[in-house]
């Protein structure tokens, strides 16, 4: 009788998981795949890499993936690349630690790239972790800039330039901050004062 109480008590327990990822995974819907077929897979897939989360790692990954699911795609599931989704890695930047080491580093991505379609996660945990990079570049510049106030501020404006284009590449770089670069490009087209004879 207790051996039967304890197989029903098992078949109950595997039912009830089984139930509950099925349903959540028919529940999770994101803008970035809620038109893709792999989104049930990508989302059942999602919930056994969270499970493995431990104190030994520095962040949590749930935080992360619920801001980058506000990513826009295209027609053919790229990543829409305009000054919304500087806004949106900005945000999941702000939800990590500024010290992540290579390791979790790695486990970012990864869990990007396993949480998201293949196009899309790959896209996604590249921009994200050259973005991290990137801040910490700028972070660093800013205080050299601070600390040696000898140039003008359009210098220092397109030093920051040539930094995103150095970490982004250009075209990336003018796509993501392009509210910038027509600022930049406006600037450039005042002609420059007269001086007083």
């Amino acid at each position: 009788m207790l051996s039967a109480l304890r197989l029903i008590a098992g078949f109950v327990f595997v039912f009830s998981a089984c139930s509950y990822i099925v349903f959540h995974a028919k529940q999770q819907t994101t803008k970035l795949s809620h038109n893709n077929q792999q989104a049930t897979q990508v989302y059942a897939s999602r919930i056994f890499l969270t499970i493995g989360e431990n104190s030994n790692w520095q962040f949590h990954f749930d935080d992360i993936d619920k801001t980058l699911s506000k990513m826009r795609t295209d027609t053919q599931g790229h990543l829409v690349l305009d000054s919304s989704i500087l806004r949106t890695l900005q945000l999941a930047y702000s939800k990590l630690p500024k010290d992540l080491d290579k390791k979790n580093l790695d486990r970012l991505s990864f869990l990007i790239n396993k949480s998201y379609p293949t196009n899309q996660g790959i896209q996604l945990a590249n921009l994200l972790l050259v973005f991290y990079k990137y801040q910490h570049a700028k972070d660093q510049w800013q205080r050299n800039a601070r600390a040696s106030s000898n140039t003008s501020r359009i210098d220092d404006y397109l030093a920051l330039i040539s930094l995103r284009e150095q970490y982004f590449g250009k075209k990336t770089a003018q796509k993501i901050f392009s509210h910038q670069y027509r600022l930049m490009k406006n600037l450039s087209s005042i002609p420059a004062s007269k001086e007083a004879p």
